[in-house]
């Protein structure tokens, strides 16, 4: 079975390693790698203890994920699937399974914009993270998070409160809310047609190292990301230095220059990114004239958007720019993706 496959295949890679894309460059389904015997593995130049794990994950069985997920309605989606979304299939290394509770419609089809920041945000990050998601709902655009405190959950529920559709990406097993304080907010998030996604197994427990790899997918599915609030070093950064590796647009809040929660946004600003103060900042980097309203399904892409995968941002150190060619904003070293 296919899905197995994929499930077992990111047991033995783990989750957003360069082995696991170096691997299907070379193997192009997992498929193929589980049934092929080992003395072959090895002339192919694999290495004695990643034919083990191969061989060890071929044999595992996976039936209680995939009767879990049947039970309670949870899509199990991979690279070969038709639903797994496009944007995120043409990263650098894009989740092998993905799992997807809630409204998935139209998911490659309608404008969608990350909304990311500091856990510990001020009342004007706050402020302002709530109405530029509540503004952009009210146009028909999607709008990711982390369901995190602080940012994430005002852009979740600010968005669910305007009627828009919100996408939140978990750093842990799609059965696992974190924080649990936010298990209401999750639901409501399902209830108003958003979706809840996860690509770490149901029951994986929240762990450091998941959620800047969980910032890939976040940045992966968006056509932009918005950066409201972070200090220097936020995770918010390691988003942003995604969505430009894969040439995504980025966006920031400016703040106030004595913030410490302004100094990521400025920052991003200072080296190219697009201020924006408002949704509207957002908006006018894509031509509406090309989405239709779909109601609560949102903004449907009529035929093309002017956003496209090759675009993304000019180099560093290039002129000012005009809308719609913002530059090219470098990362710091320290959280520059890797």
């Amino acid at each position: 079975m296919a899905v197995a496959d994929w499930i077992r295949f990111q047991q033995v890679y783990g989750f957003g390693s360069v082995r696991a894309a170096k691997a299907l460059e070379k193997w192009h389904l997992p498929t193929l790698l589980f049934h092929t015997e080992e003395r072959l593995l090895r002339q192919h130049g694999m290495k004695e203890e990643e034919c083990r794990r191969i061989t060890e994950a071929a044999k595992t069985d996976v039936s209680p994920i995939l009767s879990f997920c049947e039970k309670n309605k949870v899509r199990i989606l991979t690279p070969e699937d038709d639903l797994y979304p496009d944007r995120l299939r043409h990263i650098y290394s894009p989740p092998a399974v993905l799992y997807v509770a809630g409204n998935w419609e139209n998911i490659d089809e309608i404008l969608t914009i990350a909304v990311v920041g500091t856990r510990r945000c001020t009342e004007y990050g706050s402020r302002t993270a709530r109405q530029i998601a509540a503004d952009l709902a009210a146009r028909g655009v999607i709008t990711v998070s982390g369901l995190a405190k602080g940012i994430d959950s005002c852009c979740h529920d600010a968005t669910v409160q305007a009627g828009g559709r919100t996408i939140a990406v978990q750093g842990c097993g799609i059965d696992v809310t974190y924080p649990a304080a936010n298990h209401g907010l999750k639901r409501k998030i399902l209830e108003s047609g958003g979706a809840v996604i996860s690509e770490f197994p149901p029951g994986a427990e929240p762990n450091a190292y998941h959620f800047p790899i969980r910032n890939r997918i976040i940045a992966g599915l968006s056509h932009g990301t918005l950066v409201v609030e972070g200090e220097q070093q936020s995770g918010s950064l390691i988003t942003a230095g995604f969505a430009l590796t894969e040439g995504r647009d980025v966006f920031a809040v400016p703040g106030n220059v004595d913030s410490a929660m302004s100094q990521a946004p400025n920052w991003l600003i200072r080296e190219g990114a697009v201020m924006a103060r408002d949704a509207g900042d957002i908006l006018a980097e894509y031509d509406l004239a090309e989405y239709r309203t779909a109601g609560p399904a949102g903004a449907v892409c009529r035929s093309r958007c002017r956003w496209r995968p090759e675009s993304g941002l000019a180099s560093r150190g290039s002129p000012a720019a005009p809308r719609g060619k913002a530059r090219r904003p470098a990362l710091p070293p320290s959280t520059a993706p890797t």
